[in-house]
């Protein structure tokens, strides 16, 4: 079996023929041991820096970053109104340039794409250097500018201080303290901080893989993904030991081979003064904690962590990296296909697998979003970080926020509260939420106890949002609400909604090159404008594949490059796409997902269940709900609801829990191949949703 370094180093080596297929038709070819080391001048000058430069990338991405300026430009009459284009009583705008071209047909089918936005360059060049030189720029030119708050410390980030504990975390992550290479994959089990910034950039320095856990995981789900990941070193936050020493303690039975783990103080993200900081900790903090973690479980079977894994402090990585007399090792990346993240999907169906991200598609990706987002001003804009950074879409915001040069405010958890102080506290201008704070916003009495009236936008994403929950929110905040659509799997973002013209209900145009097919499964062809299908999405954005797993890659990205989204929609005239439906099987709760069959392997695992099948719930609150139909073995005919309930919520994060409820049936309704019909399950709960409805609605 390769090693992970060889693996994610040979990814573009084919393991079936479908697999080979996908690689010659989906990636540009790129020789190997290529290095685009090149710097990118020209971002940092879109970000108003004002650099120059001669390189050739540099003034090819600089007539890009002009292009786009000019078209916001012309659409800048659009954009200065004094009621937002969806507030109720405000005049729609007309969308210039913006169109469907179906005439683009590729194998005689029509394609989509946004005629107004011409394809950007994107520069061949690793997220490290990108951002990199972008964060030296502005080490240059405004040192003290301060870039990250914490919204519950209150305590700042300035780019020199930023600059200072990326390099640092390289220098010591590449020391002998913990010994990481080019090519290594590391775990980062962190909540929004500080230092999820120095350990994804200082990690990216080095040439490593970084795959992104959730920590809200329970031990069982966090083992998987570093297992199936092959990471080796893991970044975590004191607060979460609990959950990393039983990983360890069970690393046999898992199959997890860690061999050190770094520990962050509390996981808030304080500063760190000249690498000095205080909240870190020291071996002397530690190791009480590890103490502790003894004598409250005396009778389970431990082996004593310090034997196998290394523990280190993050402050003594730092310290470490700080005192190096030689510069860590330059990684030899091939930004095409070396996987630079590792975040985890479902897919369209099944359990989680790694999705394969290298630095073309972030860096691509962040770029796509800033040539639709090019009224954003890093002089007045503030954004807030709710949204995790462990999920794609906190993750890209995290990134736009520092190559735009706009304040992002860091929430290392969603509190309601804090979050609405922090929108008038810190003048938030726009937020990116998931549709249930856009819920919260729209109903909570807490709301009208705060002012926040710098802030302009609602940015909705991860989720779809119904039209009413728009304009609830519209009519209580006055700010204007708008939609995204994406994925893991495309980096995340596909389409955006652009501010010169706001349609309710869509997730706006494609972004610049990006191109999208239709297919109707019904009749089995693709189809045209206002049609329904099956949305396939091609660019940039899109991933490698799936990490180790050939067969699930070659299964969602066709020959032809198109991924398969498993959600159905359609495209307007004006080129605005609307999700409607999806073939996925996919649950989501808050916009995270739930695999279906992850919890019925887990119902099929209890003694006293026969079969089991989970589909989603609607909930307003949460969006959806995860609801299991479960037929009891005959021998077990006493098992009740809330001990399965029980039995799942002891193996699972929170929102993957039976919270819709557990129900009991003769039999699972099954196709005669043996697939689950989940669509009569969700039919039978959207039925018994309408008859409630209208018997409380009776006078």
């Amino acid at each position: 079996m390769l090693t992970a370094t060889l693996q994610r180093r040979l990814y573009r080596v084919a393991t079936s023929a479908a697999a080979a297929t996908l690689t010659a038709t989906t990636l540009p070819a790129v020789s190997a041991g290529r290095q685009p080391r090149a710097m990118v001048a020209a971002a940092a000058g879109a970000a108003g820096l004002g650099l120059r430069s001669n390189n050739p990338l540099d003034v090819m991405q600089s007539r890009l970053l002009t292009t786009s300026a000019a078209v916001a430009r012309s659409h800048h009459h659009t954009t200065t109104h004094t009621k937002p284009a969806n507030e109720p009583g405000a005049k729609q705008r007309s969308a210039p340039g913006v169109a469907v071209v179906p005439g683009s047909a590729e194998s005689g089918v029509p394609v989509f794409q946004s005629a107004s936005l011409a394809d950007i360059t994107i520069p061949e060049v690793s997220l490290a250097d990108f951002v990199g030189h972008i964060i030296k720029s502005r080490v240059a030119s405004t040192p003290d500018r301060v870039i990250l708050s914490n919204a519950f410390t209150g305590q700042d980030l300035t780019y020199k201080e930023l600059h200072d504990n990326i390099e640092a975390t390289a220098q010591g992550l590449s020391s002998p303290l913990v010994g990481v290479r080019d090519g290594d994959v590391i775990g980062m089990l962190l909540p929004n901080s500080f230092e999820f910034y120095y350990s994804l950039l200082g990690s990216a320095s080095l040439g490593a893989t970084t795959t992104l856990i959730n920590p809200g995981y329970e031990p069982r789900e966090v083992a998987f993904q570093l297992k199936d990941s092959g990471a080796k070193v893991l970044i975590t936050s004191a607060a979460l030991l609990d959950t990393v020493h039983a990983v360890i303690n069970n690393a046999k039975e898992y199959g997890v081979e860690l061999t050190h783990v770094v520990v962050v103080g509390d996981g808030h993200g304080h500063r760190h003064e000249q690498h000095h900081g205080k909240g870190n900790p020291t071996h002397a903090h530690v190791a009480p904690v590890v103490a502790q973690h003894r004598r409250e479980h005396p009778h389970a079977k431990v082996q004593d962590p310090s034997a196998s894994v290394e523990m280190v402090p993050f402050q003594k990585l730092m310290e470490t990296g700080a005192l190096a007399n030689k510069p860590y090792p330059k990684p030899h990346v091939n930004v095409f296909r070396d996987v630079l993240v590792l975040p985890y999907s479902s897919g369209t169906t099944g359990l989680p697998k790694g999705v394969c991200l290298s630095n073309r598609n972030i860096v691509g990706n962040i770029l796509q979003f800033s040539a639709l987002e090019q009224h954003l001003d890093g002089k007045k804009d503030v954004f807030i970080g709710i949204l995790p950074y462990y999920h794609i879409y906190g993750f890209m915001i995290a990134l736009v926020a520092l190559y735009r040069d706009i304040k992002l405010v860091v929430m290392p958890k969603f509190d309601l509260p804090t979050f609405l102080d922090s929108l008038g506290k810190h003048k938030v201008t726009v937020a990116h939420v998931a549709p249930p704070v856009v819920v919260a916003l729209a109903k909570h009495p807490l709301v009208d106890k705060y002012k926040f009236p710098q802030l302009r936008q609602l940015f909705s994403g991860a989720a779809p949002l119904s039209h009413d929950m728009e304009m609830q929110v519209i009519q209580r905040l006055k700010v204007q609400v708008k939609q995204a659509y994406g994925m893991t799997e495309t980096s995340p973002m596909a389409a955006l909604t652009p501010d010169h013209l706001i349609k309710q209900g869509s997730v706006g145009p494609l972004g610049p090159n990006t191109k999208a097919k239709v297919f109707d499964h019904g009749t089995g062809k693709f189809v045209g404008v206002n049609q329904e299908g099956e949305i396939l999405l091609k660019g940039p954005q899109v991933m490698l594949g799936y990490w180790q797993r050939p067969e699930a890659t070659a299964a969602t990205i066709d020959d032809e490059g198109y991924l398969h989204t498993g959600d159905i929609g359609r495209f307007d005239e004006d080129g605005y796409l609307y999700i409607v439906d999806r073939v996925k099987e996919l649950i989501k709760v808050k916009g995270f997902q739930v695999a279906p069959a992850e919890l019925e392997g887990i119902l099929l695992s209890h003694p006293g269940v026969a079969d089991a099948a989970v589909v989603p719930k609607d909930d307003e609150r949460h969006g959806e709900l995860p609801v299991a139909f479960v037929v009891k073995k005959q021998t077990h005919a006493h098992v009740a609801d809330h001990e399965l309930a029980k039995f799942v919520e002891g193996q699972v994060a929170t929102h993957k829990r039976l919270q819709g409820g557990v129900r009991f049936v003769e039999a699972i309704p099954k196709s005669p191949s043996g697939k689950i019909l989940r669509r009569i399950l969700r039919d039978q709960l959207k039925a018994e949703a309408s008859a409630a409805s209208a018997s409380t609605s009776k006078p």
